[in-house]
């Protein structure tokens, strides 16, 4: 099944579905409509803050479920208010209740993971944001595995990335629901400025632009730049072919131009990977840990958006 399509079925027709059902059962009991509002809700708060709704044809889309499910929240409560609060459930009911009743409980843990990833509990570095001209979308990013999928134990390094999108005034990434050409993809070719002053340690330009949807395992990186400033490393990742304007050894300025977006390595559409890490030792050997930045005072995570 295409991505975008599994996509459009998760983040829209399932939330859509469930609010309808909700807004148009004959409830029973006050009790079982608050477990519906309940269960419901949990879901399209969660889908709110994890869904990366540009991506199934508007940001906002995300706000017109939000108004809806308000909306069905108040049209229930207007007509079971003279119900009673509790009557023996038959067994479909009983059904319905333990349904609302385990889907509460994943949803709601996973509602308030998704708030705690807004916030971070260790220093973070200010750096530049590294493109210009546009307004932008994060489209992973946080302080936790639910909202940032570079939160892994295994990879420290990427622990605190945020990859990068475009979007318009409409909060659309893309011409159409399924754009089959890179240049479809707005952030496509776009310069990315180094985001702080530095010097360059690794860079690799040679690897192909994949097609949309499509991926490189093996190359994982991709094309990239790797900036030393003092003790951080800055990685930026994902470059278009061809397109770097720098060489090891070179110094950099925050702002300076260090090649275009791309579709190279382990990525699936265009877009720019940043992370930044710090070494554990004081030894070429010693491994990196992930480091949380800000933008203007800004810790970003999946679903901000950044003008710049």
């Amino acid at each position: 099944m295409p991505e975008p399509l599994i996509f459009l079925i998760l983040l829209v027709l399932v939330p859509l579905v469930f609010i309808g059902w909700f807004a148009g059962r004959k409830h029973a009991t006050r009790l079982e409509a608050l477990l519906a509002l309940l269960f419901t809700s949990s879901l399209v708060v969660f889908l709110f803050q994890w869904g990366q709704y540009p991506y199934v044809g508007s940001y906002y889309l995300r706000y017109v479920l939000l108004i809806l499910m308000v909306g069905a929240g108040f049209r229930v409560f207007r007509t079971v208010h003279s119900l009673p609060w509790y009557v023996k459930p038959g067994w479909r009911q009983g059904f319905l209740f333990g349904f609302f009743i385990i889907g509460s409980l994943v949803l709601i843990p996973l509602v308030w993971a998704a708030i705690q990833a807004h916030y971070v509990g260790k220093p973070s570095v200010e750096i530049q944001f590294p493109l210009r001209g546009g307004t932008y979308y994060i489209s992973t990013g946080g302080s936790n595995s639910v909202l940032n999928l570079h939160y892994k134990p295994h990879t420290p390094a990427q622990m605190y990335a945020i990859d990068i999108d475009r979007v318009d005034r409409l909060g659309q990434y893309a011409s159409g629901l399924a754009p089959d050409r890179l240049e479809d993809f707005l952030i496509y070719g776009e310069t990315v400025y180094s985001p702080c002053d530095g010097r360059v340690i690794e860079v690799e330009d040679g690897m192909l632009d994949n097609r949309p949807f499509e991926y490189d395992s093996e190359t994982g990186s991709g094309n990239y730049v790797v900036i030393q400033s003092d003790s951080l490393q800055v990685e930026l990742l994902h470059f278009r072919q061809g397109s770097l304007l720098v060489q090891p050894g070179d110094r950099v300025l925050a702002g300076d131009p260090v090649g275009r977006v791309g579709n190279s390595g382990f990525s699936t559409q265009p877009h720019l990977h940043l992370q930044v890490s710090r070494s554990t030792g004081t030894d070429s050997s010693a491994s990196q840990v992930g480091v949380p930045v800000r933008f203007g005072g800004r810790f970003l995570v999946r679903n901000s958006l950044f003008a710049n």
